[in-house]
């Protein structure tokens, strides 16, 4: 299934079904990259407050695993090892109860997320 919204000239977004529960969202024409932390956190916002259907709160919880495609940086990228890399942080997001998304950056190799790395500091200094 391919649901796409189109919204202005340079805000342009499509949605995947890949699973009964999964979907992936290809941002196209962005000005700056904090405009899919922006749009995570205004869904989330949007899904904070339960939705009622035939007197039943439904509550909606969501995670959102991030790969910025920066192809000029990349000399062998393909559509395969993009959608592994939000595949990589969208499991991470999964796992971590705590996390509303994480964000994959290939140039360090490894899954980083400002909370994250404020909670390993945290945890070193109560250790030390």
């Amino acid at each position: 299934m391919n649901l796409s919204i189109i919204r202005g000239d340079t805000n342009k977004f499509s949605f995947y079904r890949l699973d009964k529960d999964i979907f992936a969202i290809l941002f196209e024409k962005l000005n700056d990259y904090i405009e899919v932390i922006e749009w995570i956190n205004n869904t989330r916002n949007g899904f904070k407050k339960p939705l009622e259907i035939d007197e039943n709160q439904l509550i909606i919880d969501t995670q959102y695993g991030v790969f910025n495609i920066e192809l000029d940086l990349y000399e062998d990228m393909d559509s395969s090892k993009v959608f592994e890399c939000g595949e990589i942080a969208f499991n991470h997001a999964r796992s971590l109860s705590s996390a509303d998304y994480t964000v994959y950056n290939i140039s360090l190799g490894r899954l980083v997320k400002r909370d994250q790395l404020m909670e390993e500091d945290l945890l070193k200094a109560i250790k030390e």
